[in-house]
């Protein structure tokens, strides 16, 4: 069994922003597929006349994905800021 020191006080703080900071790549990453799809579904729309009500239920849909995935890496964050 390998025993660890306690965390500095320094040290918790470097991996709070460390975790901080992968969280935010998340995000960022979330959000850009967001917009990937969005650019492509309207791409499709125009080529295939889908109609205005399916596009908006598309889109709706999308984002409520993508709000689900924001909100756990939130929930994440959280938690491993209360770890640290």
């Amino acid at each position: 069994m390998i025993t660890f020191p306690p965390l500095s006080a320094e040290r918790r703080q470097e991996l709070v922003k460390v975790a901080s900071k992968i969280i935010e790549d998340g995000r960022i990453s979330v959000r850009n597929i967001r917009r990937e799809i969005i650019q492509s579904a309207k791409r499709i729309e125009d080529e295939q006349n889908i109609s205005e009500d399916n596009m908006k239920t598309f889109l709706d849909d999308i984002q409520e994905v993508t709000d689900t995935y924001i909100s756990r890496l939130n929930s994440l964050q959280k938690e491993k800021e209360a770890e640290f």
